[in-house]
């Protein structure tokens, strides 16, 4: 089984989850199957992002004081 699970704060140390399941069966071609498995992941992920958007920052900071990001090649 696949599962998204998401939280919402909704108060001081007081959290929402979400547990949402990802249904899908296999079509016999393993790219086409992750495909469709991956876009519907990204927009189950996006719809709770939309509820929610000023929650969704800290997802994308560092986390690891011990990792630092790369350089940009551009």
């Amino acid at each position: 089984a696949i599962v998204i699970g998401t939280l919402v704060r909704i108060g001081p140390e007081r959290f929402d989850a979400h547990i949402e399941p990802v249904h899908w069966s296999s079509t016999g071609n393993r790219k086409q199957d992750v495909a469709l498995i991956t876009q519907q992941i990204t927009d189950m992920l996006a719809r709770r992002i939309a509820e929610h958007p000023e929650q969704w920052w800290g997802a994308f900071q560092p986390i690891w004081d011990d990792i630092r990001p790369t350089p940009n090649a551009d």
